[in-house]
């Protein structure tokens, strides 16, 4: 079985999202769409470039985001060297469990059992310690064994 740590930064907005460098990773577009209510995740992506230039160069579904748009970038924590299929695996797990409603790929179960746990950053990489925006409705741990979920909302943080 597959664990992955995912470090999410957030949230950006159009302007602010060009100064982050990160590349080979995931990203969650959250808002509002036209005719909608309320903030949701309305997609969620991997780039093995850059991130900011997948979303701002060849992305298909952020302009669908007309309202409030805000992104989330997700490092990946890792010793091992990752490939495109651990990113299509992660963001399997992630899309089949949220069911954003811009995805339309991969909304049926993961092909293998995988855990991601998920760290909540500000964009100037301070752990948040309180919920903050709709990405983080993203449990902290997802755990899927091939049968079952297994969900933790929110980890707690110890301090010496």
């Amino acid at each position: 079985m597959k664990t992955f740590i995912i470090k999410w930064r957030g949230p950006y907005d159009d302007s602010t999202l060009a100064s982050n460098e990160t590349t080979f990773g995931l990203y969650i577009i959250t808002g509002i769409q036209k005719y909608k209510q309320t903030e949701s995740i309305q997609y969620i992506g991997i780039s093995e470039k850059k991130v900011k230039d997948r979303i701002f160069k060849r992305h298909h579904k952020k302009d669908s985001v007309t309202r409030e748009r805000r992104y989330w970038i997700g490092e990946i924590i890792s010793d091992s060297v990752m490939k495109r299929k651990d990113l299509e695996l992660m963001e399997s797990l992630l899309i089949y469990f949220k069911q954003p409603s811009l995805n339309a790929n991969k909304l049926k179960n993961p092909p293998m059992p995988v855990v991601v746990i998920n760290r909540w950053y500000t964009t100037d990489d301070i752990i948040r310690q309180r919920y903050f925006g709709a990405a983080m409705e993203i449990d902290d741990v997802v755990f899927w064994d091939s049968e079952l979920w297994h969900l933790g909302q929110r980890l707690t943080l110890f301090t010496d």
